[in-house]
């Protein structure tokens, strides 16, 4: 049995080194992290937080893509391939994941979050944001 201590170690911080400056994006950002923390803190997470994580992340990079067009930002067709390729990992992610979540399952679903999302908001969002601004 996971004991809520154990668990804690897996919980994600909102840092402000992932603040864009662009209020809604930033929002998504935080709401996503929320999200993948309701997973990862939570002894026996639901099949439906998965798929919610899912949805957070499709939403905000269909925002973030409705931004770039709207302000004719010119790296948007590169950033929106990698929208594409973060999901993509999510959904194998997401197959391969065991339910109940075990320990295994949830390093990798922070690994993917730190990695992946984080480290995409760092780099690529934050040059988007000083576009669009």
């Amino acid at each position: 049995m996971l004991k809520e201590k154990a668990l804690s170690v897996f919980e994600i911080d909102w840092k402000v080194e992932f603040e864009t400056g662009v209020e809604v994006l930033d929002n998504d950002h935080k709401d996503i992290i929320q999200q993948a923390n309701k997973i990862l803190l939570s002894k026996r997470p639901e099949v439906g937080d998965y798929q919610l994580l899912l949805s957070k992340i499709e939403n905000h990079f269909r925002r973030e893509e409705k931004l770039m067009m709207e302000k004719e930002y010119p790296g948007f067709v590169r950033h929106m391939q990698d929208h594409q390729v973060i999901s993509d990992k999510y959904k194998k992610l997401l197959a391969a994941l065991k339910v109940p979540l075990d320990m295994p399952g949830r390093l990798r679903l922070a690994s993917f979050i730190m990695e992946d999302i984080a480290v995409h908001v760092k780099r690529e969002d934050k040059k988007m944001a000083d576009h669009i601004r």
